[in-house]
């Protein structure tokens, strides 16, 4: 199966909106105060702050932006076929039923050396290429999406507490399997937050020597 993300990070925004818990705001981290005890923000005030910021963003976070966090660019296609199937085909590419019956998701394309933002002809020569390789029914494209991966150089995401400032703690690095990773990761990480206890150290922040 998989997770209509743009769908389910709505329904989340929505939830945290209606209790309260939610700020729309362009983070400017030359604004936030590190105290000894808390963080503060303009008019927040806070026990701690998590960074969540992807891997371009981090780039401008002075306190985390020498973690080796690599965006990896990767492209897919949205297909429609007559052929119907209750199933996942993965061979070369991966093809997963959409939400629409008749409707394919096919993906996807990694790219350490494309950091242009957008789809590429490239990518939708490579994906229908492997695709026809899968499959020998016909279809028709309709829809070229794109995105970023941020990566770690071992493979392994990034969490914990800055190992100088231990109000700052990172989330970070999840790379291709950011749906699968992140309930387990976070789970994890609150827990070490809430009783301040220690992260496992193949996912560790620690394991890097931070350059700030």
């Amino acid at each position: 199966g998989y997770l209509l993300t743009p769908a389910f990070l709505d329904a989340v925004r929505q939830y945290l909106q209606q209790s309260g818990s939610f700020w729309e705001h362009f983070f400017d981290t030359k604004q936030l105060i590190v105290n000894d005890n808390d963080v503060i923000y303009r008019q927040c005030r806070a026990g701690s702050i998590i960074f969540c910021q992807g891997g371009q963003a981090l780039s401008n976070n002075e306190w985390f932006r020498g973690l080796p966090i690599q965006p990896l660019k990767g492209e897919t296609l949205t297909i429609k076929s007559s052929w119907h199937r209750d199933v996942i085909l993965n061979r070369g590419v991966y093809m997963v039923p959409g939400s629409v019956r008749g409707e394919w998701r096919v993906g996807s394309t990694y790219d350490f050396n494309d950091i242009s933002a957008g789809i590429t002809a490239k990518a939708r020569e490579e994906l229908e290429e492997k695709l026809n390789d899968l499959i020998s029914f016909p279809y028709t494209v309709i829809n070229q999406d794109w995105g970023w991966r941020p990566t770690t150089t071992d493979r392994r995401p990034i969490l914990g507490r800055h190992p100088e400032f231990e109000h700052l703690i990172i989330f970070n690095g999840l790379g291709t399997k950011g749906v699968s990773l992140a309930p387990y990761f976070s789970d994890v990480l609150i827990r070490s937050v809430a009783d301040k206890g220690i992260v496992n150290k193949d996912v560790d922040v620690t394991r890097y020597k931070l350059l700030y």
